[in-house]
């Protein structure tokens, strides 16, 4: 179930420009410090992180 959640977040801060903490919500994280725990212990970095990084990638991508 927080797999599933956490992708869906994925999907948001890439095709998005929402706030961390509005994501958390609409993704059933209530609390933004723990939906930031979990994610970066998932993906190895903060949500801002994740966003900024991918970000980057796709921008010298194209």
């Amino acid at each position: 179930m927080i797999n599933y959640r956490l992708k869906e977040a994925v999907i948001l801060l890439l095709n998005t420009e929402k706030q961390i903490h509005i994501i958390s919500n609409e993704t059933g994280f209530n609390n933004v410090v723990y939906f930031c725990r979990i994610f970066k212990k998932r993906y190895h970095l903060t949500p801002s992180e994740y966003r900024k990084e991918k970000f980057i990638i796709s921008t010298i991508s194209s």
